[in-house]
């Protein structure tokens, strides 16, 4: 469903531990901490609700933000609850599937016949 996609593309920039329930962004995690003082810098704390989530992508990333609202419209009044579900049930993991290539099984072209996995077509 919407909470799983989501969670899927949440895991492009948060890594998830999926113990505490809890998540740290990969963008931000280079930062340095402040000289001044022994804690770690607001960018690299850790997110434990789906507002604390919403809100970093607010201040640090609204273009991936906004990328989440054009894929998923249909959650954008309700964002913050299904992040925070995607958060405490689902895994933060991208998509890491084969990229398609949109010229494969496009109307009116024909891909290579193949016989065990190997290509029949000549090779020069």
């Amino acid at each position: 469903g919407l909470t799983g996609r989501l969670a899927r593309q949440l895991g492009l920039v948060f890594n998830q531990d999926t113990v505490n329930k809890t998540a740290h962004c990969l963008l931000c995690k280079t930062e340095v901490k402040d000289l001044n003082t022994t804690e770690p810098s607001d960018k690299n704390k850790e997110f434990s609700t789906g507002i604390e989530l919403i809100s970093h992508l607010t201040e640090e990333h609204v273009i991936f933000l906004d990328n989440i609202h054009t894929l998923f419209p249909q959650a954008k009044l309700r964002l913050e609850s299904h992040t925070d579900r995607a958060l405490k049930e689902r895994t933060f993991l991208p998509d890491t599937s084969k990229p398609t290539n949109p010229t494969n099984g496009a109307a009116g072209q024909s891909t290579p016949s193949s016989c065990n996995g190997k290509s029949t077509e000549n090779i020069n």
